[in-house]
């Protein structure tokens, strides 16, 4: 059972009830380098819809940027929660962490395509990106 008890909580238990979490995890500076990076993603995206914890999102970030995974746009934009065209989909799926609620796969003989299906941070809206051979070149919303 998961007791309440500030904003980040709050949303971290919305998104793991919807479905869109499979947990929260607090990160802490001297475990995280143990954390699998899925976890991380998480944590910062649980950080920035509570907007309660800049350390578990710097923390993150730090991490992230440690590991070589993402670009130094990359990691802005995953901070920041917005995509941009030319990021890479890696990247994407980290951001958008506990916002997919599904993906359109299209292979063709010329490559892979996606439309990756997000609800923007207050769950209002819909936004699609679309991404080509890993590579996000649209954005619906």
């Amino acid at each position: 059972m998961l007791i309440l008890a500030d904003s980040k909580s709050r949303a971290c238990a919305i998104l793991v009830t919807a479905g869109a979490l499979s947990g929260c995890y607090e990160l802490d500076p001297s475990t995280v380098a143990q954390t699998p990076t899925p976890a991380i993603c998480e944590s910062i995206a649980v950080a920035r819809v509570g907007n309660s914890d800049a350390s578990t999102l710097q923390i993150g970030l730090d991490e992230l940027k440690e590991r070589h995974l993402f670009s130094a746009k990359d990691l802005s934009s995953i901070a920041a929660g917005t995509a941009y065209i030319g990021m890479s989909e890696a990247a994407l799926v980290c951001l958008a962490s506990g916002s997919i609620y599904g993906v359109n796969v299209t292979t063709t003989r010329y490559g892979t395509s996606k439309q990756y299906l997000l609800y923007d941070g207050e769950y209002v809206k819909r936004v699609y990106v679309y991404t080509t051979d890993g590579i996000v070149d649209g954005i619906q919303n």
